[in-house]
């Protein structure tokens, strides 16, 4: 534009060699306007530069929202979840037979810090990851997490004591799995806009079939006098070392990377809408995991046949199947946490109903009906943070700050419940019921607050 502008003569030029004071008035009047003129020019170019520099807002993005490659990448997420939260999600046996066999003579709360940190763990793989995600290094972290994992479970068939499995499945295991989860949710959200909740859905699935095949390949393989403990560990472990290797081939990004930026990033939580999300989501898994960790142990002193007690968390889980995958199709169309407030309503509720749980049909129905609806939380959670996001190359770090947070509350909320049920003589849960079921229901009213924000915010009830 500058190279189109040619400039007048200034007022202490000669023109034609002559002394300006002695220059018809004419020509100085042609002089006065073309530097008028140049003026107007040059203050339009500095405006424009001010427009040009002034930021636009976030990029945006065309998303595929289908084809091959996209759900080649919502394959690999769900290979991950099946390794992931599916093995979390089995650590009821482990409870179970952690207290009757090797820890017998340590408390439910003691024993289930190895699940709890466990649990933890795969949240707080995000703050490191969701950055690192974010700056483009989704496969070597990936890799490492998937060796870290393998090499954690064949360390926990070897473990014996307490603080060697702590080490082992609580904390290297947590790990592992934790440098997993975030970055396989986070490539969803470069494949998927309009139907992220669903691919999403599908991820989630993942977790709920883990939490079938684990738990009855543990219980089975474990008890069996020809297998034993050990061996069952392993071979949940190669099955493990499969899907993983399978997911690293697959998984992949899109978006370019964002090299600015800090691995842990407190700034996101200016948002208030987004904060008082967090914070619903920290109180409803602090009470949400009291059927995980222990339907089994409370169905067997309940007097339940041992073979329903063992398979309760796979009809809890196979119910979750379900949960996971039709609200997530729902949310597409209504908006995630229009899914996922009702949901955690209903387990909210659910948590004080496992008191009534007596026999062994009511152990089967209560699987069936709490797997259902807790399976939108895990699910819904990404969908979630990704609807209060403007710009999706930062989806990496909202989603690893939002899990750091959450980390604490699957951190302490389990053996807090143990502590409970070991302060009434482990013979009776209606503490722990209830502080589970209030605890939640404080996390239904946040994310209620929050929905109501960002109604107002975008103007529309889709949310």
């Amino acid at each position: 534009m500058t190279g189109a502008i040619s400039y007048a003569p200034s007022t202490t030029e000669t023109v034609s060699g002559g002394d300006p004071a002695k220059r018809p008035s004419g020509e100085s009047a042609v002089d006065n306007d073309n530097i008028e003129n140049e003026k107007k020019v040059q203050d339009a170019e500095a405006a424009t530069k001010k427009v040009e520099s002034t930021p636009a807002g976030p990029p945006t993005y065309e998303f595929p929202d289908g084809g091959k490659v996209a759900w080649s990448v919502v394959v690999g997420a769900w290979l991950v979840s099946f390794s992931s939260f599916g093995y979390v999600n089995a650590y009821g046996v482990y409870q179970d037979y952690y207290q009757t066999h090797q820890l017998s003579e340590y408390s439910a709360s003691t024993i289930s810090w190895i699940g709890s940190l466990q649990l933890a763990f795969i949240f707080w793989g995000g703050v490191m990851t969701g950055r690192l995600f974010d700056k483009g290094y989704m496969r070597i972290i990936v890799l490492i997490g998937s060796v870290l994992t393998v090499f954690a479970l064949m360390m926990t068939s070897l473990a014996k004591t307490y603080y060697q499995i702590i080490l082992a499945q609580g904390v290297a295991l947590g790990l592992g799995l934790g440098l997993l989860f975030t970055p396989a949710i986070s490539c969803i959200s470069h494949w998927f806009r309009r139907r992220r909740a669903l691919a999403n859905g599908v991820l989630a699935s993942g977790s709920s079939t883990g939490g079938i095949i684990f738990p009855i390949m543990l219980n089975k393989l474990a008890n069996n006098p020809n297998v034993g403990y050990a061996w069952a560990v392993r071979a949940t472990g190669f099955v493990v070392l499969g899907c993983l290797v399978v997911a690293n081939l697959l998984l992949r990004t899109r978006l370019p990377p964002r090299e600015h930026g800090r691995i842990v990033d407190f700034s996101v939580f200016k948002d208030k809408t987004y904060t008082i999300y967090v914070v619903g989501c920290f109180f409803v898994l602090f009470g949400i995991y009291l059927p995980f960790f222990f339907l089994q142990q409370y169905a067997i002193q309940q007097g339940v046949d041992q073979n329903i007690a063992f398979y309760s968390l796979a009809f809890l889980n196979a119910a979750s199947l379900f949960g996971r995958v039709i609200p997530n199709f729902l949310a597409d169309y209504v908006g995630p946490l229009n899914v996922l407030i009702p949901a955690c309503f209903m387990t909210s509720i659910l948590i004080f109903v496992f008191l009534s749980v007596k026999s062994a049909a009511g152990v089967v129905l209560y699987a069936l009906v709490f797997g259902f609806f807790s399976g939108s939380y895990v699910s819904v959670i990404p969908a979630g943070t990704a609807s209060l996001t403007k710009d999706m190359a930062t989806i990496g770090i909202r989603i690893g700050m939002s899990f750091f947070v959450v980390g604490f509350a699957g951190l302490f909320g389990t053996p807090v419940v143990g502590a409970i049920i070991s302060r009434q003589g482990g013979s009776t849960y209606w503490g722990a019921a209830t502080f589970s079921g209030l605890v939640c229901f404080i996390g239904v009213a946040f994310l209620v607050w929050a929905r109501q924000r960002q109604v107002r915010k975008t103007g529309t009830w889709r949310v």
